[in-house]
């Protein structure tokens, strides 16, 4: 299959994905980029292990920041996980360590069983907040969930609501004040 086609089809499966099975997607790509790291560094190749490293955390963090942890505790470590696994990536480019790697890879192996079983048992259905299943119509857009800030979590207290001088509080009324 040329690249073109190739890409073609790859877009399409994506834009008609469900979520999990974009989750699934995710996770079976960094799986391929640890893989690749493994064989450019055999190789002596260290800008392409360096690269595959690149894209293999780039997938980590989109599942992180993708993960919902207000949802449930299950949510929560999974986000967790993610978090270590970004930091084996890291710490493994930076050193060279493949035995993180395999860790690396062994664990999202785990993952990808977990979410290729979700994908079988749930092939057209997403989970609403409310724990109900909801049909997907044709295109899959029922299953796009609204788009969250890239640098935060949801549900994640650490940060508290940025204030905006623009704002009023409850005890100013709306509007500009001229004091004189």
């Amino acid at each position: 299959m040329d690249r073109q086609a190739r890409n073609v089809y790859l877009e399409t499966e994506i834009n008609t994905a469900t979520p999990q099975k974009l989750r699934l997607m995710l996770i079976e790509g960094a799986l391929r980029s640890a893989r690749q790291t493994l064989v450019h560094w055999k190789d002596n190749r260290s800008d392409d292990a360096r690269e595959s490293c690149r894209r293999c955390r780039n997938m980590l963090l989109e599942l992180f920041t993708t993960t919902k942890t207000q949802t449930s505790n299950v949510a929560e470590k999974t986000a967790d996980l993610y978090i270590y696994l970004i930091q084996a990536i890291t710490q493994a480019d930076a050193e060279g360590d493949t035995s993180q790697i395999d860790d690396l890879i062994r664990i999202l192996e785990i993952e990808q069983g977990t979410w290729r079983e979700v994908c079988q048992r749930f092939p057209n259905t997403i989970a609403s907040q409310s724990n109900t299943t909801t049909e997907l119509d044709a295109r899959g857009f029922k299953a796009i969930p609204p788009p969250d800030l890239p640098h935060r979590r949801i549900g994640d207290s650490a940060r508290g609501k940025p204030s905006n001088p623009y704002t009023p509080n409850s005890e100013t009324p709306p509007g500009i004040r001229l004091e004189g």
